[in-house]
């Protein structure tokens, strides 16, 4: 969850100092928002088994439709070689994001788990 700004239609940093909780039902700017960037389960068939690849197909699915800060899936955007982790960072530098998060696609879900569970996360 993050919060998603109405008349800027920007997400807020955490160094924005905002915490999603504290937004007020009536604050005619601010919203909670949910990023969708995996999905655990579908049809009460668990998917942490399966690898990030094989999850994301599920994504594709349509089970979700997205809604304009309220509901935004997360960029998905392959990438092979260091150059293309060094260009996504300075795009998410430039358009002030809190930084990128690097998967391997064939990584199964480790819950709690970061670099041995197939994902790193390099902020900015």
């Amino acid at each position: 969850m993050v919060i998603y700004n109405r008349n800027e239609k920007i997400i807020h940093s955490k160094g924005d100092s905002f915490d999603v909780k504290s937004i007020q039902a009536n604050d005619s700017q601010l919203q909670p928002c949910f990023i969708v960037f995996d999905i655990l389960m579908y049809n009460d068939e668990i998917l942490t088994n399966k690898p990030l690849n094989e999850r994301l197909q599920y994504l594709h699915k349509k089970i979700l439709e997205p809604i304009e800060g309220r509901i935004i899936f997360s960029a998905i955007k392959p990438g092979t070689s260091n150059q293309d982790v060094i260009n996504e960072l300075n795009l998410a530098i430039e358009e002030r994001q809190e930084g990128i998060v690097v998967k391997d696609p064939w990584a199964v879900y480790k819950p709690n788990v970061r670099e041995n569970g197939g994902w790193y996360k390099v902020n900015i």
